[in-house]
């Protein structure tokens, strides 16, 4: 295919052939009438929203929610991006002594039947962003329907519970209403 200021010239092809051509010019088009794209720029209804939660280190081997955040009634919810910092002392970044997961409609004690953990987001034994460089912002946001609930979970081994040690994570992203 030619393209010559911005337009796409297709080579003559007949039959099976230029049908392909001609619907992947369309699409071409149809996609450069959807900028700005709704993945990369909220649009101008959308509400910025940035549930977090801070807890004291649980007791080891407990599985303990951090945050918990229901996409509200008639609305879509963007998660764009994650903080998770832990304060205190007794964490070695990737040892597995704290396993974080996200994950979507499982409450403590439900099975993952019940609901479904978020693709690469389980089991994770480092932190993501802090507060003096910010959040992890993902290359394209994670779209949860209207009565989701989007937990972050954290599970510790060898980690003193309770003050001055904890667990902090703020879920970074947008609502908009369900269309």
């Amino acid at each position: 295919m030619i393209f010559r200021n911005a337009v796409a010239i297709a080579p003559a092809v007949s039959g099976p052939s230029s049908a392909k051509a001609t619907n992947k010019i369309r699409l071409m088009q149809d996609s450069k009438s959807q900028w700005p794209y709704p993945w990369s720029y909220p649009p101008p209804n959308a509400k910025n929203r940035e549930p977090f939660g801070s807890i004291v280190a649980p007791a080891n081997a407990t599985l303990t929610e951090i945050v918990a955040f229901t996409v509200p009634t008639g609305m879509r919810f963007y998660l764009t991006g994650i903080l998770r910092q832990f304060e205190g002392s007794g964490l070695i970044i990737g040892s597995g002594n704290a396993l974080w997961t996200l994950d979507k409609d499982t409450p403590i004690g439900g099975t993952i039947l019940q609901g479904s953990s978020i693709a690469d987001f389980s089991n994770q034994p480092f932190t993501l962003g802090n507060f003096d460089q910010g959040p992890v912002h993902f290359e394209m946001p994670e779209v949860f329907e209207a009565g989701a609930t989007i937990r972050d979970k954290v599970i510790t081994t060898d980690i003193t519970a309770g003050s001055p040690n904890y667990f902090i994570t703020v879920l970074y992203g947008y609502t908009v209403p369900a269309e």
